[in-house]
């Protein structure tokens, strides 16, 4: 990982800024509380987000939005984050920010950034849900906080390195497989629980399998004789089905019998009845008879329809003359008109010539000839119209009394028809009559017939009782054998049911018991060799580490202080002078200093070398590591730091005699409570 630049806005005393971090060795100079430690603070929040109550801390006072935008390189990929931070009435607190990792921006939550961060990073992700120490013990440790681990308790410390070292986890492990080993003791002693009475239950399987072939015996012996019974069930009930045939056609034959009695007595009563019927029509027709030769015959319906024409020819005819007679008078006042108006002229309408008195007397003689014409053809029109009108009432008067006469013959006509009416119904009486004598002759034949063929069953009643009687008993021995032989079946079905059942919970059981044994290999293995073995790892482990931390810590607290040390088993250092050891407390403050910085410089390559994949191993800042030192001492930091074989080293110091040991200076200054770049 390689720090590009960092962007500032109202975070602690910059307004706004951007910081350049060239590649090499840094020093960020400055007067003490000039803003230089507030660029790390920046960094770690740019990567991991707002520790929990450091909002206020970070953001500028009197503001009430922040941003940090930090711009780095990681495994070949450029990466830009960049976290917000909002005040709120009572605290302050992260905003959603972004990720843009080559140009490729994508809106993040805060918590999002950071799992994106550590990913990046490639942290292991036991990591990933704590805070950002593994960072703070390979990257940026704050002085201050690096005296703190030296002066804590041994078995905190001691926590807190296996956490950092990644050996926590083979406690871990030893605590899951105590877990594992409780859990498959508890396992196994439910299973034994469970395997128990295995040869009570095999046991119980041969009486059952006993049972079972017993039951099968009485099976097949039920369907022996099952099958014996309905051979004779089946001839019985034939028999009784044959007398049954035979009973239902007595039967009909009675029924027929029945219906042709009651049909004969239906037919002589219709006989009585049509021969009276017959009787009455035959004086109604002689009657009828009589009373129209009285009356006569003469149908004059011809005439009345002749005349009807001849009248309705000369009423239309009498129409056309008074049309003639209408037209005449119109033509004739038309003509008076005409000629008035030309008497009355004195010049003439079209040419505006004066009309001459003869012209008019010429038009006026000629127009009262052509009237006198039409008043003569008038007169003849009227005479004729006359004669029609009286022709006309003549027919209306023949035509009366030929009605008349035609109503008396349509009373004739209608007792004439109910004649002839009464002569059918008579003759349809007399053919009725002759069907229904034949039809009786038919049904007193058919009934000698049927009374005949009745005798042939004299004694059926008697032969179905005794055949029914012994298919009844056959049938109750059948059904008793089938009770018998379903019974049996049952049996059998309930017995395989069991056999299955119990096999299934003895093989159950026996399984059990091959799991009870290898579970119990496993649980002896785990709790005999397999924590054992971890926890002789965990030690191995611890040892080497302690060995190459404490060969580190020496070598560079030797660089930096003309003193023995060692790291004891709680690594804790231990200072020797004059054959007696000094814990960290009795050190001078530059000692001190000493102290914590070449146990920040060996945790920095301890936990680099465990952990050669994550991509902050060429990334090293050192936060006022001189703090304290004698100039001697600032001498032997030139040595130091020759020695770091780190891409990227950022230092911070107000110490101005270290600037000739960097690659490259960064200075702040401080006016007005606002940071500015020197």
């Amino acid at each position: 990982m390689k720090l590009n630049k960092i962007s500032l806005k109202n975070i602690r005393s910059y307004a706004e800024k951007e910081i350049v971090f060239p590649e090499g060795s840094t020093l960020l100079s400055g007067d003490i509380g000039a803003g230089k430690s507030s660029i790390l603070l920046a960094v770690e929040f740019a990567l991991f987000g707002l520790q929990k109550g450091k909002g206020n801390f970070i953001l500028r006072n009197g503001e009430k939005e922040g941003t940090v935008r930090l711009d780095f390189e990681t495994d070949g990929k450029n990466v830009i984050i960049e976290r917000n931070l909002k005040r709120s009435k009572d605290s302050v607190q992260q905003d959603d920010g972004y990720v843009q990792i080559d140009g490729r921006k994508q809106d993040l939550s805060a918590e999002e950034l950071r799992a994106q961060v550590l990913k990046l990073l490639n942290y292991p992700i036991e990591f990933q849900k704590k805070n950002p120490v593994l960072y703070r013990y390979t990257v940026y440790t704050p002085q201050e906080e690096m005296k703190e681990i030296l002066t804590e308790d041994a078995d905190t410390r001691l926590d807190t390195l296996r956490k950092v070292f990644a050996i926590d986890r083979y406690k871990r492990v030893i605590e899951n497989s105590e877990k594992a080993g409780r859990k498959l003791r508890e396992i196994i002693s439910n299973k034994k629980v469970r395997a128990e009475g295995i040869e009570a239950k095999k046991k119980e399987l041969e009486e059952r399998t006993a049972c079972l072939e017993s039951a099968k015996t009485v099976l097949a012996t039920a369907k022996f004789k099952l099958e014996d019974i309905r051979k004779i069930s089946a001839e019985r009930k034939k028999n009784v089905s044959d007398i049954e045939s035979k009973i239902k056609e007595l039967g009909r034959l009675k029924t027929e019998i029945v219906g042709i009695k009651s049909e004969i007595n239906s037919k002589q009563e219709n006989l009585k009845e049509n021969s009276r019927s017959i009787a009455e029509y035959e004086d109604q027709i002689k009657k009828l008879e009589s009373e129209v030769k009285s009356e006569g015959m003469a149908d004059v319906s011809k005439e009345i329809e002749g005349i009807e024409c001849g009248k309705k020819e000369s009423i239309a005819e009498r129409l056309e003359l008074v049309r003639e007679i209408t037209e005449i008078e119109t033509y004739r006042k038309l003509k008076e008109k005409s000629v008035s108006d030309i008497i009355k002229l004195d010049k003439c309408p079209t040419c505006r010539q004066e009309v001459a008195e003869n012209y008019k007397k010429g038009i006026k003689e000629d127009a009262e000839k052509e009237i006198d014409e039409e008043i003569k053809r008038m007169k003849g029109i009227n005479e004729k119209k006359a004669e029609l009108e009286e022709k006309i009432e003549i027919c209306e008067k023949k035509l009366a009394e030929l009605r008349e006469k035609d109503k008396k013959f349509s009373l004739a006509r209608m007792k004439i028809s109910s004649l002839n009416e009464k002569k059918m119904k008579k003759e349809r009486l007399e053919k009725l009559q002759e069907q229904s004598r034949e039809r009786i002759t038919i049904l007193e034949a058919r009934e000698k017939e049927i009374n005949e063929k009745t005798s042939l069953f004299k004694d059926i009643e008697k032969n179905y009782s005794l055949a029914r009687n012994l298919f009844d008993e056959v049938d109750r021995e059948e059904r008793a054998k089938e009770i018998e032989k379903a019974r049996a079946e049952k049996e059998i079905e309930f017995l395989k049911i069991s056999v299955e059942a119990i096999s299934k919970e003895i093989l159950e059981k026996e399984k059990i018991r091959t799991e009870i044994s290898q579970l119990s290999r496993i649980e002896s293995w785990i709790s005999e060799q397999f924590s054992p073995l971890v926890l002789l790892i965990e030690k191995n482990v611890m040892a080497k580490v302690h060995q190459e931390f404490s060969s580190l810590f020496q070598k560079w607290f030797s660089m930096l202080a003309e003193l023995d040390s060692r790291i004891n088993e709680e690594f804790t250092p231990i200072i020797e002078q004059r054959g007696y050891d000094i814990d960290y407390a009795g050190l001078s403050g530059g000692e001190r200093t000493a102290a914590a910085l070449a146990y920040r410089l060996a945790l920095n390559q301890i936990i680099n070398n465990l952990m050669s994949h994550i991509k902050t191993r060429d990334l090293l800042i050192l936060d006022e590591p001189t703090d304290g030192f004698s100039s001697e001492q600032l001498d032997k930091m030139r040595d130091v730091l020759k020695e770091l074989k780190i891409k990227q080293l950022i230092l911070v110091s107000h110490e101005s005699k270290i600037e000739s040991f960097v690659d490259n200076v960064i200075r702040f200054e401080k006016k007005d409570g606002v940071t500015s770049l020197a």
